[in-house]
């Protein structure tokens, strides 16, 4: 079994709580994907697709995820896979939505989350001008666009 089947496998027999990748009631029917770089709205999209198909805030109809890291770290897989193998597995093409955000916005907003969810609880001047200088070179919209290139026959 490749990777990717030992994945679709596995996902499919799980059944995770309510987190911010999917509940996965139906791995094969999965309407929409919000797979995108963080700090660019996406929480807020994947609620608001979920809430409009049952007006429900989990996420159970919605995929938010910004890459295969948030599924190994949720449910702690060890083994590696393609994300676009659950896009391809869908009975369905679901809806797959790439947000953007300018990108100072973006980095000013990742500062802001690391410290709120550090030691330091608040961000400084300098710490967020340094923090800029420090990522200028991170971003990989690359990912992103091998990933959402691809044939989906």
């Amino acid at each position: 079994m490749n990777s990717d089947e030992q994945f679709i496998s596995t996902i499919t027999k799980m059944n995770p709580k309510d987190n911010a990748v999917n509940k996965l009631r139906d791995v094969a029917n999965i309407p929409f994907f919000v797979y995108t770089l963080p700090k660019t709205g996406t929480s807020t999209l994947s609620l608001s697709l979920q809430k409009m198909m049952n007006n429900k805030a989990g996420y159970e109809h919605v995929v938010h995820c910004h890459t295969e890291k948030c599924w190994k770290a949720t449910f702690r897989l060890n083994f590696d896979f393609d994300l676009m193998t659950l896009i391809k597995h869908q009975k369905r093409k679901p809806i797959i939505f790439q947000l953007s955000r300018n990108p100072i916005e973006r980095l000013i907003s990742v500062y802001f989350d690391i410290t709120r969810n550090t030691w330091k609880k608040q961000g400084t001047y300098k710490g967020l001008i340094d923090f800029m200088e420090s990522q200028k070179n991170i971003c990989n919209y690359q990912y992103y666009e091998r990933k959402l290139y691809l044939n989906f026959h």
